[in-house]
């Protein structure tokens, strides 16, 4: 803008006009980059309750782009739809590109309209009401993977942390004021990964965050070939631990490498894998969450004599 000047205001840009509406954007990534959380805080200034209508635009930055909306059978290049019916309440839309590479759009609000512009770009349409001294939000997630079912477990994660607490006795939490509609159901219990760490000889240390008592198990897979003639494949497992959780928090999973692990990985240097991981609640149900890293075996610094 002219000057430079920031926050703008009427008097440093003359394009600017107060209506009453504040927009705050933040952004958050976790699961190591895999997940994007975006918030979309509208609040008002003045006092006064406000109607917004905005069009979210939403793009894939990558060829052959077809998507899955909830209740498609499968993925589509949505060529020439302008308008596409999406059901109420929170989703995911899952990307299919070129690679394989999959990636998921969450959203905590259903939008009124989507416009498909191209088969990378289409449009999410938007209108509601900020209340008089209060605030309207819209959440955003995007999700990476490499698998569909990947990109798919990092949507429900989004969906889950959208999820309202409810206090024991019924009553809602209260404040926020948002765009997340009350539960229909029992409230998901859920972890998430809070941060993965590798290190030289293939042990990973995951954090997570568990939402109460349960029980917690990883593992972690690789596939190898069953043959010579690397024609036929298997699943092996290198690596597995259980854990009891006592209560709500962080809990620090490490994870060695067996055998066959330490063995594979000697051979290779480095070693692609699947790191899964399933919370079981005391009561109710829990889920799973998959990530895939690449292990790789430390150089040993040699001395001389």
């Amino acid at each position: 803008m002219p000057g430079g000047a920031f926050p703008p205001s009427p008097s440093n840009c003359t394009n600017v006009v107060t209506d009453g509406v504040r927009l705050d954007h933040s952004a958050d990534l976790i699961d190591n980059g895999a997940l994007s959380l975006v918030d979309e805080q509208f609040t008002s200034t003045d006092g006064a309750a406000h109607t917004v209508d905005a069009w979210f635009r939403q793009s894939a930055y990558a060829g052959n782009a077809q998507w899955r909306f909830p209740g498609d059978p499968g993925f589509s290049d949505y060529m020439g739809v302008v308008g596409k019916t999406v059901p109420g309440g929170p989703a995911t839309a899952l990307l299919s590109t070129i690679g394989p590479a999959y990636g998921s759009l969450s959203w905590s609000e259903a939008p009124d309209a989507v416009r498909f512009q191209e088969p990378r770009l289409f449009s999410m349409h938007y209108r509601f009401t900020v209340p008089a001294g209060g605030s309207h939000v819209l959440h955003f997630a995007y999700g990476s993977s490499f698998t569909a079912d990947g990109a798919a477990a990092l949507g429900a994660e989004a969906l889950a942390k959208w999820q309202p607490v409810v206090a024991p006795g019924g009553g809602g939490g209260g404040g926020g004021g948002g765009s997340t509609p009350p539960p229909t159901g029992p409230a998901k219990l859920r972890a998430r990964f809070a941060g993965v760490k590798s290190g030289g000889n293939g042990t990973v240390a995951v954090t997570l965050n568990a939402p109460g008592a349960g029980n917690l198990s990883a593992s972690e897979t690789a596939v190898v070939p069953r043959t010579a003639a690397k024609k036929r494949t298997r699943k092996l497992t290198v690596s597995s631990l259980r854990r009891k959780v006592g209560r709500a928090g962080n809990v620090k999973l490490v994870l060695k490498l067996n055998r066959k692990g330490r063995k594979l990985l000697r051979s290779k240097h480095r070693l692609p894998v699947t790191l899964s991981v399933t919370y079981k609640p005391t009561a109710g149900s829990g889920n799973k969450l998959t990530r895939h890293l690449t292990l790789r075996l430390r150089k040993q610094r040699r001395h001389p004599r």
